[in-house]
């Protein structure tokens, strides 16, 4: 049975997700769906899934939750038109009635034609006049035709057939496409929550061997390898974690951190063999943990309760966790040791990168640039 903070995390989370969703369908709303980008869809349907997923977890654990109308995309309420079949004994009466006005509309035309004087129109074939004695009447254009003062003429250096007639009324097609002013601009995408707990697999070069390590669908610790191949996930032991977990080679030692039920950090080693979980003292973590040999000491960071960065270090023993100063990270960290220099990188809370680094002291987060990730 999970914790009561397990369950109030899984809560945060649905309401979180809940938010973005809400976001989503505003911006829908205000674009319209033919102009909303393909982007806005698919955090909908993003939102929607981590929110179904989160819902069936928390009834797996006997909790009650209040479904919201934007959970689910409401059914469509058009109406199909219906085609109604109209009786045969009306369309005979409709196409009577259609004769009987054609028939009429026919007579009344004979008698205006012969009212006003028009002669019917003959269809025997008139006489040929003799080309010879007809004189032709000259066409003189009519005086009260106004000259047109706009005739495009076309450009000076494009060659003119000598033979074509060069139409006086040739439009030139506008060399400057207006641009629409009101086509409207989609508004910067919102920030998606994470979960900072389950974020990915862990590989780790152990020794010569690649091997990647997982959570797996019953929450327990699985790992492959390749070896000519690839193994299928093989299972390191009961024990079930509640993040996704940190390998690394400690010298020799090939050793995988993890977070606990109970928020804590755990880890288990190889030694001709593998170990149970052991646990690493007090103090609960909010994220993955992330472990580096910093030289020659094995230290792991993690997010605290509070969303700031901590860790602890192996000294002849665990210290309990340090905070690294302030600033909240959304995500869960990743260090590294480049070259001599150990940086931290994670998350920042408008959802773009930032790091520290430690030179004598760890820096403030250092901003890497626009761009959110997620």
């Amino acid at each position: 049975m999970p914790s009561e903070e397990e369950i109030k995390a899984q809560q945060e989370l649905l309401a979180a997700y809940r938010h973005t969703l809400a976001q989503y369908l505003k911006q829908r709303a205000m674009l319209s769906e033919l102009l909303a980008p393909p982007g806005i869809a698919h955090g909908i349907q993003e939102a929607r899934d981590h929110i179904r997923h989160v819902k069936k977890s928390l009834h797996s654990w006997g909790v009650a939750v209040e479904d919201h109308p934007n959970d689910e995309e409401a059914p469509s309420t058009q109406d199909v038109p219906t085609i109604r079949k109209v009786p045969a004994s009306r369309r005979i009466g409709v196409y009577i009635g259609a004769v009987v006005l054609l028939i009429s509309l026919g007579v009344v035309g004979l008698l205006i034609f012969k009212n006003i004087g028009i002669a019917p129109v003959s269809h025997a074939a008139a006489p040929m006049a003799n080309p010879s004695t007809a004189t032709p009447k000259a066409l003189v254009p009519p005086t009260n035709t106004p000259t047109p003062t706009n005739t495009s003429v076309p450009p000076t250096n494009t060659p003119t057939p000598t033979n074509t007639p060069t139409p006086t009324n040739t439009s030139v097609p506008p060399t400057n496409t207006p641009t629409p002013t009101n086509t409207p601009t989609p508004t910067s995408r919102p920030v998606p929550p994470l979960n900072p707990l389950i974020v990915g697999p862990s590989a780790v070069m152990a020794g010569s061997r690649l091997t990647v390590f997982a959570r797996g669908p019953d929450g327990t610790l699985i790992h492959k390898y390749y070896e000519n191949g690839w193994t299928d996930w093989i299972p390191l032991g009961a024990g079930q974690i509640s993040s996704s977990p940190s390998a690394v080679m400690a010298g020799s030692r090939l050793t995988v951190f993890a977070r606990g039920p109970d928020g804590t950090l755990i880890h288990k080693y190889y030694d001709n063999g593998w170990t149970d979980w052991i646990p690493l003292g007090a103090g609960q973590i909010s994220s993955s943990p992330s472990a580096v040999m910093a030289g020659s000491r094995l230290t792991v960071f993690a997010r605290g309760p509070d969303g700031t960065l901590i860790h602890k270090y192996y000294d002849n023993g665990w210290t309990d966790w340090i905070p690294l100063g302030a600033g909240q990270i959304s995500s869960s960290p990743s260090a590294v040791m480049a070259g001599s220099r150990l940086t931290v990188f994670a998350r920042g809370p408008d959802g773009t990168l930032i790091h520290k680094f430690y030179e004598n002291g760890w820096t403030d987060w250092i901003p890497l640039g626009p761009g959110q990730i997620n």
